[in-house]
């Protein structure tokens, strides 16, 4: 069991903890108590590994591992790696460690993303491509090994549980809800019975001829009397709309979704460490 973790920035501009990988390596230290790097490729790419050694257990095998154009960051075990290994020396490649990772990382140097078609075994795996400038992030079929992400800030953060990244963002319910016209007579017959008509905004104007102002100072009480028809519009404020609907939900209280367009999901933010 290893920890991986690392960010790529969609644009230099974009901003990313610069804490990230201390704060990572604290949290994951009992999934690699052998050795911990991180590395800055570029200005846009970092890669993370903790390493509990397995396989190979010398230090030239360390992690994030790197070849003349290749970095990669890589949890887990390749069944066929020594077959694999044999395969690659056949065609001209030299080895200078033990390791799977490293038969991965010439894997795809000789095959690219057909490399992955090869293995036999359980991964989670980072590959920067530093020649295309492509970053490849791979995981096994049946998904043993953990990989998770998250898209901040024009960034995507990557990490092998899940805390690595909650501990670095609040997420909370986010809420949102609209009254369309075809579900505008349901909504607010709905409301009226429920007895939150006090949300709706009711607004009624006439139009009223000329020498008639005197007769509008009065409509207010006299409307239905004098004979006019008014016409009513009316509305509810998004954001009460969104407020009620947030309310409800959370006590419990039913809320017919589909005529108020109701959605719910998360609202992600960094939480800047003091």
């Amino acid at each position: 069991m290893c920890s991986i973790s690392g960010y790529y920035k969609f644009s230099e501009e974009a901003k990313v903890l610069e804490n990230f990988f201390h704060d990572s390596f604290d949290l994951m230290r009992h999934r690699g108590p052998d050795f911990e790097k991180s590395i800055q490729i570029n200005s846009k790419v970092s890669l993370g590994h903790q390493r509990l050694s397995i396989i190979d257990l010398h230090e030239e095998s360390n992690q994030p591992f790197k070849d003349d154009t290749n970095y990669i960051s890589f949890n887990g075990e390749i069944f066929n790696f020594l077959e694999l290994r044999e395969k690659l020396s056949n065609i001209g490649f030299r080895f200078k460690s033990t390791s799977d990772s490293e038969v991965i990382l010439n894997s795809f140097l000789a095959w690219g993303l057909d490399c992955f078609n090869q293995f036999n075994g359980m991964w989670s795996l980072i590959i920067y491509d530093k020649e295309n400038q492509s970053l490849i992030v791979s995981r096994d079929r049946f998904c043993q090994k953990p990989l998770f992400y998250t898209i901040i800030n024009n960034s995507i953060m990557f990490a092998s549980e899940v805390q690595q990244l909650t501990s670095f963002v609040d997420v909370k319910p986010n809420y949102s809800a609209s009254i369309t016209i075809a579900n505008r007579d349901a909504a607010f017959k709905w409301l009226r019975d429920n007895n939150l008509g006090d949300i709706i905004k009711n607004e009624i104007s006439v139009s009223f001829g000329r020498n008639e102002d005197n007769k509008a100072a009065d409509y207010a009480v006299l409307a239905e009397e004098r004979g006019y028809q008014p016409t009513q519009k009316l509305k509810v404020e998004p954001m009460t709309l969104k407020a009620l609907v947030r309310e409800r939900l959370e006590a419990g209280k039913s809320m017919p979704t589909e005529i108020f367009n109701v959605f719910v999901g998360n609202k992600t933010t960094i939480k800047r460490k003091q």
